[in-house]
């Protein structure tokens, strides 16, 4: 199979695979919110923020030393080298996942009462624990499976988790009727625990299996390892983990900050949990949705610029035809796509509030409020994977810090006063700044053009002209059925428009695609 065909093949299996598992993200975030309530919802948003944490501790940055090292390894042409990679990737995971575990176990009790100040969460937290360790195998050998291209395993592997997760989940609450936010919070932990290991079960097996065939993806004549690997593992791990830990730290203790400062702007305890469990429990989830049309090609580009990276050296990246060919198209496409998004939420935020939630008035505001960030948080996750694939991940991390830094004093500062206003002003404020640093880092690095007239301005006005179109047409053909049928109709139209109106003013051309086939194949 052709080089460009594979990542192609690649990227729509792991596009397929995000789109499932965040349509299934919001379905089940809402289902979960109409079954226990937002009360319920944003304590069980205060255990995932900890959990979340524990993760960070569990994977220590391992992920990424597999695809690199393995990535590496194949660019060497070395077999061996793969294997001695992931061995020691795989000794790595087993020290930071059963220490997380023990840690988290331990700490529960005072974690629930200090942190998150309700002892309710001490049980869920205790039996989340008992995943970490899982956690950080599959993260090493999902790693793995992305530097080989052998995507359709982690891809299977995720999409079984979720489902596994939402019949255990239904069938939890069906049998033990669980009463109280306790209660019901240890069913939905045990249901996510008891998918994560069978899950796991099904990657072990997957990667025992499939390690014995990749020699097909390495040329022959096999090469000797690289020397130092558990230097260069370390090198690339250790940084992010401190980092990482540093980072997901600030963000927990944002969180647990979020309803405690809001009480003191006059909010009830039940209220603030409400509109934090609104916000992270459903309107993030949805506007975050449709970046898994980007997100698989963005993880893909990882692998791919570290071989590039690889045969060119570090030193020559701005003298690479093929790397900032690549930066130029993903920053092409990322913005292209995500203003269309953007326009599509903000529009018809009251359809997808009726579709999603019965018409939440609260919904449709927060939806509308924060649909103007979508181009920024999209760009963001694009350009942080391409500094991961050129070696850049430090950098990235180091600005992911000082966002969450900013993030602590603004919460700790704004929300007494401004109230849930604060908190919109913080998430602007950190999407903005982090996106900023981030890209003029990538300029560093790299030597690319951004049409800012073809990528940005024409956008914009597509998806206005489109969405007036779409209105005025709604209006004399409004269409009947049900809330779900009146949304997915507005947004195919609107879609649709919008992509025609892309390719008549050229903002996306037909010698794009051409120079795109040039240059992947070399």
């Amino acid at each position: 199979m052709k080089r460009a065909r594979k990542f192609l093949v690649n990227t729509v299996i792991l596009t397929a695979t995000a789109l499932f598992i965040r349509m299934v993200d919001v379905w089940y975030s809402v289902f979960i919110s109409g079954k226990i309530g937002t009360e319920a919802m944003g304590l069980y948003q205060l255990i995932l923020s900890v959990y979340m944490l524990a993760i960070t501790f569990a994977t220590s940055g391992i992920n990424l030393s597999a695809t690199r090292l393995t990535a590496e390894e194949i660019g060497r042409g070395s077999a061996s080298g793969v294997k001695s990679a992931m061995r020691k990737c795989m000794g790595y995971s087993a020290f930071f996942g059963f220490a997380s575990c023990a840690v988290l176990y331990a700490a529960a009790p005072l974690i629930g009462e200090h942190w998150l100040g309700d002892l309710k969460t001490v049980s869920s937290l205790r039996i989340l624990s008992f995943g970490l360790p899982c956690l950080a195998f599959s993260s090493a050998m999902n790693g793995y499976f992305t530097a080989v291209r052998r995507v359709t395993t982690s891809a299977f592997s995720q999409v079984m988790e979720q489902l596994l997760k939402i019949g255990l989940t239904l069938i939890g609450l069906i049998v033990f009727q669980p009463q109280g936010m306790e209660p019901v919070c240890l069913v939905v932990v045990c249901a996510s625990i008891g998918a994560e290991l069978l899950s796991f079960g099904y990657s072990v097996i997957s990667y025992l299996t499939d390690k014995h065939k990749y020699y097909g993806v390495v040329p022959k004549g096999d090469q000797p390892p690289s020397p130092k690997l558990t230097r260069k593992m370390l090198r690339i791990s250790l940084p992010i983990a401190l980092t990482t830990y540093m980072r997901m730290g600030l963000v927990t203790i944002e969180h647990i900050l979020i309803p405690i400062r809001l009480k003191l702007f006059g909010v009830s305890s039940k209220n603030a949990l409400s509109v934090y469990g609104a916000i992270q429990g459903i309107v993030m989830p949805v506007i975050l949705f449709p970046m898994a049309f980007l997100q698989a090609f963005s993880n893909m580009l990882v692998p791919e610029l570290s071989e590039q990276m690889a045969r060119c050296g570090q030193g020559k990246i701005k003298q690479s035809v093929r790397i900032n060919y690549i930066i130029s198209r993903v920053f092409q496409i990322t913005l292209i796509f995500s203003i269309g998004v953007s326009g599509i939420i903000a529009l018809f935020a009251e359809r997808l509030s009726a579709a999603i939630y019965n018409g939440d008035p609260q919904v449709t505001f927060f939806l509308q409020l924060l649909a103007p960030l979508i181009p920024v948080m999209y760009l963001d996750h694009a350009v942080d994977c391409m500094l991961k694939g050129l070696n850049e991940q430090v950098s990235s991390m180091r600005y992911n810090i000082i966002d969450a830094a900013i993030c602590v004093v603004m919460v700790y500062t704004l929300l007494p006063v401004w109230g849930i206003n604060g908190y919109i002003v913080v998430i602007f404020v950190s999407e903005l700044f982090n996106t900023f640093l981030s890209v003029r880092r990538l300029v560093v690095v790299a030597n690319f053009r951004v049409r800012a007239g073809d990528w940005v301005v024409k956008p914009i006005l597509c998806i206005l002209l489109a969405a007036v179109g779409t209105n005025m047409v709604l209006e004399l053909f409004p269409a009947v059925g049900s809330p779900v049928l009146g949304a997915v109709t507005a947004i195919a139209l609107a879609a649709a428009v919008y992509l025609l109106l892309i390719r008549i003013t050229n903002a996306f051309t037909g010698e794009d695609v051409r120079w795109a086939k040039q240059v992947v194949r070399g």
